[in-house]
């Protein structure tokens, strides 16, 4: 029984547009997914909701990895991230989902 549940932790609003795209790609692929919108922004504080929530993966779409086209896929069972193109962020979620 293979988990499909990531969530996309939104730390920018003017990017609201591209989490929204990822999103949907990764609803589109039938991977459950959440984006964060809670009152703390602390990115350690969203890593721990994500913990306590059991979701295995979490996609971090920060400013750096925006301005350089890549997404971290945070593997939260495995405790391992890597960064991936934009482009293959479907595919890199699946497979950390398949991972673990």
């Amino acid at each position: 029984n293979v988990p499909k549940r990531a969530e996309k932790a939104m730390a920018d609003v003017d990017a609201m547009p591209e989490y929204l795209a990822m999103v949907g790609e990764l609803r589109d692929a039938g991977i459950r997914t959440m984006l964060w919108i809670g009152e703390e922004m602390a990115f350690q504080a969203q890593l721990a909701y994500a913990t306590r929530q059991e979701i295995p993966v979490v996609c971090i779409a920060g400013s750096n990895e925006r301005a350089q086209g890549t997404v971290t896929v945070k593997d939260m069972r495995r405790r391992t991230q890597s960064v991936v193109p934009r482009a293959e962020l479907v595919a890199a979620v699946r497979a950390a989902l398949v991972a673990a």
